[in-house]
């Protein structure tokens, strides 16, 4: 399942990469229609006009588009909130779906129309040599940008205990 998470703050970002997505499906022939979206948006954005476009065009890019909204995310912004956003999208995502989770933070750019297919072609590769997990090693830690797999607590029971303050 591709996630993206947002807040009031990034709301527009996740508009347009949503926007560049439906048009990478486009031109790689509406290869997003197979896939399923869970959108993952804080309560301060439920009014916003950015919010309304991004839930009105996601189902017509995938076949499967959700949003769900968190009961509590905290708005104080990095890293507390985006902690808080990760750790609801994979706990949701274990207790309704039992699926991966690629996860994409709303500044990430794809460029190439088959992105998807790639990274879930890279990641298949990653399991067969016993990963559960698939991104970018920053200084001690994966980067948000990756995939998760559905059996993330066996590799990392603390995933979702992510830091809440910038200590």
């Amino acid at each position: 399942i591709l996630a993206i998470a947002y807040s009031h703050r990034d709301v527009n970002a996740a508009l347009r990469l949503l926007k560049w997505i439906g048009f990478l499906s486009f031109k790689h022939g509406l290869s997003m229609k197979k896939e399923r979206l869970l959108l993952i948006a804080n309560k301060l954005v439920a009014h916003r006009p950015a919010h309304h476009e991004i839930v009105r065009i996601a189902p017509k890019i995938f076949g499967e588009a959700r949003c769900f909204v968190p009961q509590f995310i905290p708005e104080n912004g990095w890293p507390e909130a985006c902690n808080a956003m990760f750790a609801e999208a994979v706990l949701h995502i274990q207790r309704h779906f039992r699926d991966d989770m690629m996860w994409v933070e709303p500044d990430a750019v794809p460029v190439v129309p088959a992105w998807y297919d790639l990274l879930k072609g890279a990641y298949a590769t990653a399991v067969d040599r016993g990963k559960i997990f698939m991104g970018a090693h920053v200084i001690e830690h994966m980067s948000g940008n990756g995939v998760y797999g559905a059996n993330w607590q066996f590799g990392a029971p603390s995933l979702t205990n992510v830091p809440t303050q910038n200590t």
